[in-house]
């Protein structure tokens, strides 16, 4: 439906004549004319109207000009604007579209009443009971329970349903109700109706003409028409109805808005910051459910973080210009505890006579956290290359800024010396906890014999930790450049959780940072407090001391002396001069005689005084004063104190005020029971004892009374029937400290024995505690008032019942005074009042303060006998509750008086459910224009129906200009398949989370969004599909360059010919790369532990497991180990195996990745060096050794020989070990020969 339609229908059938105009190229053309207002302009229903130009229509009206004024002064100031015509009053009101321009101006017109007929006057004259059913403004009627004839219908119901009276009392209810409803009606006849309780629904009637209506029927009892009687009053809520469903349509869009957007929209008042609105979101931010925030009493103060309080208090100051958006940043704490950081953007408005403040939180804590540690790592870098500058204060204040930015993370570094840990840096670590972990042995040491000691030692340590608060200790290694360990980082935590991912990825960057810190790396003051509890003392007594040293004439006072005084110490020296100018002009002479005196004699005074301050106040002193002489006798010193009693002397004369007061009235009352016929009387509480003037006997008979008169005495005459009930209102009246005033009725037995009516007004006298004294009123004969009273009721019961049984409130007042003479239950039970409270009020005493000038108004105006007259209005409740309430009055004569009688209907949670709707509105504006998000709705054609103002702010693109276009033609064509799938596969209601896409601006500038869609295409508030966005460029940014280090390293570890793994401990799964089928022949990803345990040589698995236990024992996150393992062809090969393990936040063991390198051809290779040089050592020692020995024969043989002188036989002899000694040699250069070529 267009925007013109709904206007139309809201308007058609409005009793106000209204006419809707549209401006285009600054002709104000005619939309829709109503029925009222062609009725009043005398306008033909088939006489062409819309469509023309409306200045040119009535360009013969003599205010032509005053009507163009003001459809101007609307349409440029976009409020609403009433000009004065001999036509009646004109207001015309500007309807804004989504991007608050006008729209449509709506013209009203309020035509003067016209008068009744004389024979409505002629019939104001007779019984005025009838008249107030006759006359009421709703449509009632009587009828039967079980004939269903209708016995009585008021003019409001002939009017409004189009039967005539005869028509109406020769029927049934079932005329009322469409065919198809009248089981309905049977069924609420048989629950309720017969039962005799009173009922309340909403139903479809049927009028004369066939229209069929919607009412809101009440119906009860009327016992002084029947005892099958009922009367019932039907109000036609059709509209009403209506506009509830579109109400409805608007809130279910609203809120399926509302829930797709990330932040909280939320309103408060100015004054307080109390919250009247929170939206659902909140409770994902900061923890605490929406009611949390409307019910706490300064929530937002108490969940402010405490150092932005002050700045987030100045910057909602209730004086800031209204409609101006202002935003603030600052930090919030949420349900854990931990810090949010909030960007606030929020504007003043003006409702209800109010300043409120209406505004969108959007949770920037990633941002401003990124933000804060980038400009420490910048800080920690420049600091650690100034020479100035120590390492242990630059790494102190990294540390803290690091714990600022993580609440519940603390942060020391220790640095390594000779396998020992000492503080390099902890800036909130307790020294015990330092003190504990200083010369701990670093993990690696758990290796070596002493690993039991070790242990011993970390154990402590962790739990000298627990007792100082901290959940769990994590440490990380800081490797130098040789991937060394030159210090560890420690991580204390005090909460349960582990760490967040974002924190996480946040330490691995420090450590980096730190690393790179330590390679180019070649307290507070105690705050005094004091008090001064005498000063405070004095303060709250008021009691101040004074001094006069008379030697050297120096005047001392106290601070609270001055503060008595009303003086500043600063800049006034008290002296007995300044004194005296201070003290009362009717008391100064006698202040003065008495501190001379007690110069002179000495002894110690006590006097009372008053003082005149410098503002004109005048205080009640109670002063004391003392003299201490010197050895000669002078009075050298006089010193006291001064008591402030001005409040108990105000006190004391009240009292004797009030004693003269109740003297005054006792000397009237002697006088008093002289002249009256009334029976005045003087109760003695305490001593009961009632004393009765000489009325009394006039008054009741008894001549003779007894000595002591007590009140049981006096219970022994009243009625038995009314007794009890007397008794128990007099005990309350008494035991009520507050109440005075004693007011009751019953009846009294005379000395006849005739019983009469009287009525009792007294007043009670207590004393300052609030108990009763004594109680003086008098006792009046009413029997003749309460005989009257009676008749004239029994003679106006029946139709009394028309008017006070009604279920809906009725008043009764006098046109001229305004006082209320009459008001039915209804109004009573609706409004708390009693019913002598009401007869007590006129009109403007249940209307609010401020809106009596309204009612005065209305009253001259429009409120005129034989005219009637309706109005919306506020009344006052007694509650002090302010409701909202459609009148309608008409003239009565009520017991000879000029009157009117008036319906008043309750519309407050009408209105409210209306206000609701504007307030959501309001609220989704605020959250779609200072939102970061953006919102579109994608009609059932794929085509934009629907996209946030914000737009233009967080892209400078035209909403307007996107409106029916395709969001293809913004999306990166590489992202149109992916998009188009996830849009095409929503299923209803489901709601799905798009990856980042990529969408191209002006100028090519191209952004990613990261998107949330719901289809709601079957809801009509939406009628399409949701999509929430967020602009996530800068975050991709950082994933793509992510991305690219990633594949980066994909490609390293595809180009290598080593097998990665990665083993999950607690599941006892390893996951392998596809060098596990290159290099040993399985085809497989995944295995178990056991797979692996079962495929190393049996000769070194069990070396290995001790190892990587002993490691995950010890906490040390690396290890490397050289051993064989089998392929699938059942070979072995040997490999270096190289792990890395990650524990949890408690140090418990988690995963383990790591790189397993070929190294057998490696292996096989350093087996031959040593082969070789084994054999190179035999060819040595064969050389060096059995070479040696027949060489060393030939050598002595030959010198033998050389020498001569031997005979044949020896020469033969020595030749044949010659010829042995060289065939030896020969064959021990042959071995080595053999040796030599084996070695080849």
């Amino acid at each position: 439906m267009t925007g013109i339609d709904a206007l139309e229908r809201t308007f058609s059938s409005s009793p106000i004549p209204t006419i809707i105009l549209q401006v285009k190229t600054s002709v104000f053309h005619i939309m829709v004319a109503n029925a009222a207002y062609r009725s009043v302009k005398n306008i033909g229903t088939t006489e062409k109207i819309v469509g023309e130009d409306f200045l040119k229509t009535y360009k013969h009206v003599p205010e032509i000009d005053d009507y163009a004024r003001a459809l101007h002064s609307v349409l440029n100031t976009k409020s609403s604007c009433m000009i004065r015509s001999s036509a009646g009053d004109i207001s015309t009101y500007p309807i804004l579209n989504e991007h608050e321009e006008v729209a449509f101006l709506v013209q009203q017109l309020s035509v003067p009443p016209e008068p009744m007929s004389s024979r409505l006057g002629n019939f104001l004259s007779s019984r005025p009971d009838l008249d107030l059913f006759d006359f009421s403004p709703v449509p009632m009627w009587v009828y039967d329970i079980y004939t269903l004839r209708i016995l009585a219908a008021n003019k409001a119901a002939l009017a409004d349903y189009g039967y005539t009276l005869s028509e109406f009392l020769n029927a049934t209810v079932r005329i009322l109700w469409p065919a198809d409803d009248l089981p309905r009606m049977e069924e609420m006849v048989a629950a309720k109706v017969e039962k005799f309780s009173p009922n309340e629904a909403t139903v479809r009637h049927a009028k004369r003409s066939g229209e069929i209506i919607s009412v809101n029927i009440h119906s009860r009892r009327l016992p002084s028409w029947g005892k099958h009687a009922r009367i019932v009053t039907a109000i036609d809520v059709s509209e009403k109805l209506k506009n509830e469903q579109a109400i409805k349509m608007h809130r279910d869009r609203l809120e399926s808005l509302l829930k797709t957007t990330n932040g909280i929209v939320w309103e408060a008042d100015s004054a307080n910051h109390h919250f009247r609105y929170v939206s659902e979101y909140a409770e994902k931010v900061l923890g605490y459910a929406p009611s949390q925030w409307l019910a706490e009493p300064g929530f937002l103060e108490n969940h402010i973080y405490p150092e932005d309080l002050n700045m987030v208090l100045q910057a909602r100051d209730p004086n800031l210009e209204i409609g101006k958006t202002y935003s603030a940043e600052y930090r919030m704490l949420n349900a854990e505890n931990n810090i949010v950081w909030i960007r606030d953007t929020y504007t003043p408005i003006i409702q209800d006579e109010k300043v409120w403040l209406r505004g969108l939180m959007v949770d920037v804590s990633i941002a401003k956290r990124a933000m804060a540690i980038d400009q420490l790592d910048k800080e920690i870098l420049t600091n650690s290359s100034k020479e100035e500058n120590s390492i242990q204060e630059v790494l102190n204040n990294y540390l803290r800024g690091l714990e600022n930015q993580f609440q519940g993370l603390f942060f020391a570094m220790m640095s390594i010396g000779t396998g020992k840990l000492s503080d390099l840096a902890s800036p909130s670590i307790p020294r015990t906890i330092i003190t504990s972990a200083e010369d701990l042995p670093y993990p690696s040491e758990l290796e070596s014999g002493n690993a039991s000691d070790a242990e011993s030692a970390w154990s402590h340590f962790r739990e000298t930790a627990s007792k100082n608060g901290y959940k769990s200790v994590v440490h990380y290694p800081v490797h130098d450049k040789d991937a060394e360990v030159v210090a560890v980082f420690f991580v204390y935590h005090n909460r349960e959780a582990a760490l967040l991912s974002e924190e996480a990825n946040t330490l691995e960057r420090v450590i980096t940072l730190l690393q790179l810190v330590l390679e180019r790396n070649g307290y507070s003051k105690t705050l005094k407090e004091s008090t001064i509890m005498m000063l405070q003392s004095q303060e709250l007594a008021r009691f101040g001391n004074w001094s006069w040293d008379r030697v050297s004439d120096v005047v001392k006072w106290s601070d609270t002396l001055y503060s008595i005084y009303g003086l500043s110490s600063e800049y006034v020296a008290p002296s007995f001069e300044s004194y005296l100018n201070l003290v009362h002009p009717e008391d100064k002479e006698n202040s003065f005689n008495i501190i001379q005196d007690l110069l002179i004699n000495g002894k110690d005074r006590t006097f009372e005084e008053r003082i005149v301050r410098p503002d004109g106040e005048v205080r009640q002193l109670k002063t004391w004063a003392k003299v201490i002489y010197g050895e000669s006798g002078v009075a050298e010193k006089m010193f006291g104190a001064s008591l402030d009693i001005t409040e108990s002397k105000k006190v004391e004369d009240e009292l004797q005020a009030s004693k003269s007061e109740l003297q005054r009235m006792l000397d009237r009352y002697l006088y008093v029971d002289k002249a009256t016929n009334d029976a005045i009387f003087d109760w003695d509480i305490q001593d009961d004892y009632i004393e009765w003037g000489e009325s009394f006997t006039r008054l009741f008979g008894y001549s003779q009374l007894p000595l002591i008169y007590t009140l049981n005495k006096w219970f022994e005459l009243v009625h038995p029937e009314d007794l009890i009930v007397m008794q128990s209102a007099l005990q309350k009246s008494l035991a009520n400290r507050n109440q005075h005033h004693w007011w009751a009725e019953y009846r009294i037995r005379k000395e006849t024995g005739e019983y009469i009516f009287v009525e009792e007004n007294a007043y009670i006298l207590r004393d300052q505690s609030g108990n009763a004294l004594k109680m003086i009123g008098v006792v009046r004969n009413i029997t003749e008032r309460k005989e009257a009273e009676r008749n004239l009721q029994l003679s106006n019961e029946k139709y009394s019942n028309l008017f006070h049984l009604s279920p809906l409130p009725l008043f009764v007042y006098d046109l001229e005074s305004l006082q209320i003479l009459d008001v039915n239950q209804a109004a009573i039970e609706n409004y708390g009042y009693s019913f002598e409270e009401f007869l007590s009020f006129t009109l403007r005493d249940i209307r609010p303060p401020q809106d009596i000038a309204i009612l005065d108004e209305i009253i001259k105006k429009h409120v005129k006998a034989g005219h009637v007259n309706s109005s919306f209005t506020r009344h006052v409740k007694k509650s002090g509750k302010i409701i909202l309430v459609s009148t309608k009055g008409n003239s009565i004569a009520y017991k000879g008086r000029n009157a009117r009688i008036v319906v008043a209907i309750d519309n407050s949670e009408r209105i409210k459910a209306e206000e609701s709707l504007r307030q959501s509105e309001r609220r989704f504006k605020t959250m779609i224009q200072e939102g970061s998000d953006l919102i579109v709705i994608l009609d059932q054609t794929g085509k934009i129906s629907y996209i946030s103002p914000n737009i233009f702010r967080l892209f400078n693109l035209n909403p307007r200009d996107m409106m029916l276009t395709s969001p293809f033609d913004y999306i990166h064509k590489h992202d149109h398949a992916a998009i188009k799938s996830h849009l095409l596969n929503i299923r209803k209601d489901e709601t799905l989370k798009v990856s980042p896409f990529r969408v191209r601006l002006k100028g090519g500038e191209i952004r990613w969004l990261e998107t949330i869609i719901t289809n709601k295409s079957h809801d009509p508030a939406i009628a399409g599909i949701i999509a929430n966005s967020r602009d996530v460029t800068a975050r991709m940014k950082v994933m793509l360059k992510n991305k690219e280090l990633l594949e980066r390293y994909n490609a390293v570890a595809k180009a290598t010919s080593d097998t990665i793994w990665d083993s999950n401990i607690v599941t006892g799964k390893i996951i392998w790369n596809y060098s596990l089928a290159k290099i040993f022949g399985y085809d497989i990803t995944q295995t178990s532990v056991g797979w692996w345990r079962e495929h190393v040589h049996p000769e070194d698995v069990d070396r290995v497991n001790r190892l990587i236990e002993s490691r995950l024992a010890s906490g040390e996150t690396r290890w490397m180990s050289e051993y064989r393992f089998r392929c699938a062809d059942g070979t072995y090969k040997t490999v270096l195996d190289r792990g890395f393990i990650i524990f949890s936040d408690e140090g418990k063991p988690l995963r383990m990745i790591g790189c397993m390198q070929d190294v057998t051809q490696r292996v096989a290779y350093v087996h031959a060096i040593e082969n070789h040089n084994r054999q190179l050592r035999e060819i040595a020692w064969m050389q060096s050794h059995l070479v040696r020995a027949p060489l060393a024969r030939i050598l002595g043989i030959t010198d033998i020989l050389a020498e001569g002188g031997n005979s044949e036989d020896q020469i033969d002899e020595l030749l044949s070990y010659l010829s042995v000694s060289a065939a030896e040699l020969d064959d021990i250069i042959k071995g080595i020969i053999g040796k030599s070529q084996n070695l080849q």
